[in-house]
């Protein structure tokens, strides 16, 4: 191969897969259960903030921890609220199972995605 053609080749981009990424992860093992999440925006990012919530015997008001927070590009939340809305509209029409919304409709929503 020539030197011209070796050039050309190392100047144009290279293109990766996300599935030749994910082949390698590292395991960090930090898997988490929370029954409750909030989320909350800034100018260019979106926070998402996970509880969990039990029941604390002899108290009126319930136990509540915060298990994790992931700040992400607020670019990349509308790409993961429609990931999500679709795994659980694929898990519903397998399973043939409607799960039900638990979270209130609120007057400031904008789009609707289950009734």
């Amino acid at each position: 191969m020539s030197k011209t053609q070796n050039q050309n080749t190392e100047d144009q981009p290279r293109s990766i897969l996300l599935k030749d990424i994910l082949v390698n992860v590292e395991n960090t093992e930090n898997e988490f259960y929370a029954n409750h999440s909030q989320i909350t925006l800034s100018t260019d990012e979106m926070i998402l903030d996970f509880y969990k919530i039990t029941p604390d015997p002899g108290r009126d008001m319930p136990h509540t921890k915060h298990i994790a927070r992931f700040t992400l590009p607020i670019t990349h939340g509308k790409g993961l609220a429609t990931a999500i809305a679709n795994v659980i509209a694929c898990y519903e029409e397998q399973t043939g199972t409607t799960l039900p919304n638990r979270r209130e409709k609120e007057h400031t929503d904008k789009i609707i995605i289950w009734k």
